[in-house]
């Protein structure tokens, strides 16, 4: 299944994502010593910039504050893993979130 989940606790796509073992890609900063979950994904969850120089965007690691440059992100995309985040499950599920 491949969609965006809609209308919460009607959406056949977060029913499913529920049942998963909810996979999220994590991807190492090369400043903290923890891997941080989310850059690949699509969302712009750590993404930050100046205000009105979206150009100079850059991904915040959540764990050291580092800022960490578009450049970089192909060195960590290369090294980053999926990891279970509802591990009891043995439905594999990946690139959604509810």
């Amino acid at each position: 299944m491949c969609s965006t989940p809609t209308v919460d606790g009607e959406s056949r796509i977060q029913a499913a994502w529920n049942t998963s073992d909810q996979r999220e890609y994590f991807v190492p900063c090369r400043s903290a010593t923890l891997p941080d979950p989310g850059v690949s994904d699509g969302t712009d969850g750590g993404l930050v910039w100046p205000e009105g120089e979206p150009e100079k965007s850059a991904y915040c690691c959540e764990k050291c504050r580092e800022l960490i440059p578009h450049n970089q992100k192909s060195w960590m995309v290369e090294r980053g893993e999926y990891r279970p985040q509802n591990p009891g499950s043995p439905i594999l599920g990946s690139g959604c979130r509810s």
